[in-house]
């Protein structure tokens, strides 16, 4: 399913590590992670999340972190620190988060998800990208 929305989307970042789309149709900002990424691809990912949002004045974002493998813990503390805050200065409302399969990098997203504890009413985590798009296109 992801995949076909991926590919009726206009790309703006595809590395063995993450793919970033964006779907007009659906207004959503899709973040398809595939892998290991260092604290310098994490940051080169960041700030090209942000220049679509900008671009594309995107108000929802899904993160499908089922491919990423484990966060180290300067690029959690980028994610928590720098990137959460200027996404939502950037103008996002939503962002769904589906979690990673890998056992380590499910650790760092609960890590992450908890430092961010009073941004549950916009970020919002999930099991599945089923349900992850459910909850963005009812936004």
């Amino acid at each position: 399913m992801l995949s076909s929305i991926i590919k009726d989307s206009k790309l703006y970042l595809d590395k063995p590590y993450i793919k970033i789309a964006w779907n007009g149709k659906e207004g959503i900002l899709i973040n398809h992670f595939k892998g290991f990424a260092t604290y310098e691809e994490i940051v080169e990912i960041g700030h090209r999340i942000l220049e679509a949002v900008e671009v594309e004045k995107a108000h929802k974002v899904l993160y499908d972190a089922r491919g990423l493998e484990i966060i180290d813990d300067i690029s959690r503390k980028y994610i928590v620190e720098d990137f959460t805050q200027q996404m939502a200065a950037a103008g996002v409302e939503y962002a769904g988060t589906v979690f990673p399969q890998d056992i380590f990098a499910r650790d760092s997203i609960h890590q992450i998800r908890d430092s961010l504890h009073y941004l549950h009413d916009v970020n919002q985590f999930f099991g599945s990208v089923t349900k992850a798009l459910e909850w963005l296109r009812s936004m």
